[in-house]
C-alpha cells in the first residue's frame, strides 16, 4: 500500500511538532509573568495599606475629637439601651468609634487582597 509511508511520515512529523511545542516553556513564562503581576499588585495594595495605616494613626485623636459629639447625643438618647449607656459612661466610645473606622479601613484592604486569589 503506497498510502503507508505517507501516513507514517506524517504521523512522526505531527509527533515531533507537538513534542516541540509542548516543551517550548510558553506556559511556563506565562504563569511567571502573571504571578508577577500579583506579587507586584499586592505589594502596591500593602504599601498603600501601610501609608493610610500610618496616616489613620496619626489622626487618631482627631477623629476622637470627631466622634465626641456623637457620644454625646447619644448619651442623652433615653431609648438607648443599658450597654450603649454603659459604653459611653467609660469615656471610651469616642475611642471605639474611631477605632472601629480604622478597623473597617483594614477589612476593606483584606477584601481587596482576597479579590486577588
Amino acid at each position: 500500500m503506497p498510502s503507508d509511508p505517507i501516513e507514517t511520515l506524517l504521523a512522526e512529523d505531527f509527533a515531533r511538532a507537538a513534542s516541540d511545542l509542548e516543551h517550548d516553556g510558553f506556559a511556563e513564562r506565562t504563569l511567571e509573568r502573571l504571578n508577577k503581576t500579583l506579587v507586584a499588585r499586592q505589594a502596591l495594595v500593602w504599601i498603600a495599606g501601610g501609608v493610610g495605616a500610618l496616616i489613620a494613626g496619626a489622626q487618631f485623636a482627631g477623629m476622637t475629637r470627631l466622634f465626641s459629639p456623637f457620644v454625646a447625643a447619644v448619651e442623652q438618647t433615653p431609648s438607648l439601651n443599658a450597654a450603649a449607656s454603659a459604653l459611653s459612661s467609660t469615656g471610651l466610645a469616642p475611642q471605639f468609634l474611631a477605632a472601629g473606622a480604622i478597623a473597617i479601613a483594614f477589612a476593606a484592604t483584606a477584601l481587596v487582597l482576597q479579590g486577588d486569589r
